[in-house]
């Protein structure tokens, strides 16, 4: 074991605390100062794609903009809206023949 009780030091613990606070308060700042610039960026470039992508925004040549990824959804989704609207549309008509009513029967 190592006796300390020889070594005598011009400052104290409580003033090496101190100093270690300020030292993290003045770096601290600074990172938090750099992660606001990153966060700042990338959330200015995430607002102006969301604006661009969704077509509110025209660009150069005064066009909106539609992705390709947008237009396959778009595509896939009329697709299988009309093929499952038509499926039932057509199952809805076979139990209303078999059943005898007439479409203005409600009425």
């Amino acid at each position: 074991m190592i006796d300390f009780a020889g070594i005598s030091l011009p400052f104290s613990a409580n003033d090496l605390l101190i100093a270690g606070v300020r030292l993290l308060a003045i770096v601290g700042g600074l990172i938090l100062l750099q992660m606001s610039f990153n966060i700042f960026a990338k959330l200015s470039n995430l607002i102006n794609n969301a604006l661009y992508y969704s077509g509110r925004v025209k660009n150069e040549y005064g066009e909106r903009h539609v992705s390709p990824w947008k237009e396959k959804v778009m595509q896939f989704n009329n697709e299988t809206y009309h093929k499952v609207f038509n499926r039932k549309e057509y199952k809805r008509w076979q139990e209303y023949e078999k059943s005898g009513k007439k479409w203005y029967d409600h009425l």
